[in-house]
């Protein structure tokens, strides 16, 4: 999975994320994502920043920190619904992927 950081971070939530910078993948904390950054996610992984998804296949992530339903919701590429809790292509800052 490869997202992009669209530059809306929450500093209250300190989290790493494995980036690419300069053609090279390396831990980031989330106080130092920039806006452009790749973010590679995986299963177990809690999401650092509000991030767009620019590849994935199968993707599942919880979003229960925001909406306390614990069913994994598929996620994709696809820029689905303009309300960023309800469109595929968006992971938001806390959610879970399994």
């Amino acid at each position: 999975l490869c997202v992009c950081f669209l530059g809306i971070k929450y500093f209250f939530i300190l989290l790493a994320s494995d980036v690419k910078r300069e053609g090279e993948w390396q831990r980031v904390n989330s106080e130092d994502l920039v806006r452009g950054d790749i973010i590679h996610v995986r299963g177990g992984d809690r999401v650092a920043a509000d991030i767009r998804i620019i590849h994935t296949t199968g993707l599942l992530v919880d979003n229960s920190i925001l909406t306390k339903d614990s069913d994994p919701v598929p996620k994709s590429a696809d820029y689905t619904n303009t309300n960023p809790l309800e469109t595929n292509n968006l992971l938001l800052c806390g959610t879970s992927v399994r």
